[in-house]
C-alpha cells in the first residue's frame, strides 16, 4: 500500500491549498518554491 509523505518524512505536515489534488496537484508551484518543484521533478506552470 502506498504511504503518504506525512507517514515517511519526520515532522512533515499537510498544507491544504485550494485547487490542490490528493497528494499534489495543480497550483502546488504557487505554494512551494520553484527550487523545491525542480528538486521533486515537478514542472513549474507559468
Amino acid at each position: 500500500m502506498r504511504r503518504g509523505y506525512c507517514q515517511n518524512v519526520q515532522l512533515a505536515q499537510w498544507l491544504l491549498v485550494d485547487g490542490m489534488g490528493h497528494d499534489m496537484g495543480p497550483g502546488i508551484e504557487a505554494v512551494i518554491t520553484p527550487a523545491v518543484c525542480a528538486f521533486m521533478g515537478l514542472g513549474a506552470v507559468r
